[in-house]
């Protein structure tokens, strides 16, 4: 029997949803499973000093910033990394697969799937469910609770 060793094998883990779904839980959750994988977020672009202050005007800075991190991470031959964001359209996480590519890494997508209403019968996003979880009140507290109007529109977007 082979037996393949799987600290030799280097992966990259994207996470898929819209806000409200789970994702940033799931990725510690896998973080914790890979040894504390280091996650690259492009949330991380608006903390400071453990604050989240969102300005839209900055999306796209922080998309590069985050997408420059992972590459990094991966030319440096991090054996496991997850990148954190919505990714609700393929071309959103084409740049990280071709990294992936470029640098010998397998890729792994990861949708979260901690309640059994997250998804419709039809396996499609509960839009009422994600639209309840921006009342949550760590979400309010780190001000991430959407418009409803902005989740339906994660939804209406999500490329399966």
């Amino acid at each position: 029997m082979l037996n393949v060793i799987s600290s030799n094998i280097k992966k990259l883990i994207i996470s898929r949803g819209p806000s409200g779904s789970g994702k940033s839980r799931m990725a510690k959750e896998l973080s914790e499973q890979h040894g504390n994988a280091p996650i690259f977020s492009s949330d991380d672009f608006f903390m400071k000093d453990d604050i989240y202050e969102f300005d839209i005007d900055k999306v796209g800075n922080a998309h590069s910033w985050n997408r420059n991190r992972a590459e990094e991470a991966m030319k440096n031959g991090i054996p496991v990394l997850i990148v954190d964001n919505t990714n609700t359209q393929f071309w959103e996480m084409q740049p990280y697969v071709q990294f992936a590519q470029q640098y010998g890494y397998q890729v792994q997508f990861a949708e979260p799937d901690w309640h059994p209403n997250i998804k419709t019968p039809k396996g499609k996003w509960n839009t009422e469910f994600l639209i309840q979880q921006q009342l949550n009140a760590d979400r309010q507290g780190r001000k991430k609770s959407l418009d409803p109007s902005i989740v339906q529109r994660m939804v209406d977007r999500y490329e399966y």
